[in-house]
């Protein structure tokens, strides 16, 4: 039988543990106009505990914009979502599960695609080819 100093210590650990335990934040795409946030919450509470799922929709409450967030209550049932989840069609379309960006992140991928794309050497087009001829004057 386990001494009641270890079984303190085994109580210290676990709640320790939990503490570091982080909930993980899901951006699901290509969701039908039709979902639901209780859609979500029955999909993904198949892979996990749901702590969070909302439906983004267009300022004012108008229609749903196809893609929502779902907050799972660790990244091991995050991962295990993404795994099973990622790819699957519900309602007839390929649901597109991955963890979610932070605004911040979001804000930065945004800010850089408004660059000119780069080309890249390995790719079909060549570097050359890609770069557009000026026109010759007409004198």
């Amino acid at each position: 039988m386990a001494s009641s100093t270890s079984m303190l210590v085994l109580a210290i650990c676990n709640s320790l543990l939990a503490t570091f335990i982080m909930s993980v934040r899901l951006y699901v795409g290509n969701l039908s106009f039709d979902a639901t946030a209780e859609d979500l919450r029955e999909i993904f509470s198949q892979t996990g505990t749901v702590e969070d799922a909302v439906i983004v929709t267009r300022p004012g409450g108008g229609r749903p914009r196809g893609f929502g967030f779902v907050t799972l209550a660790n990244e091991a049932e995050g991962a295990e979502a993404i795994r099973q989840l990622n790819g699957q069609a519900v309602s007839g379309r390929a649901l597109k599960v991955n963890v979610a960006k932070s605004r911040e992140e979001s804000n930065i991928s945004r800010d850089c695609s408004d660059a000119e794309p780069a080309v890249e050497a390995d790719s079909a087009v060549d570097a050359e080819s890609a770069v557009e001829a000026e026109p010759e004057s007409k004198a």
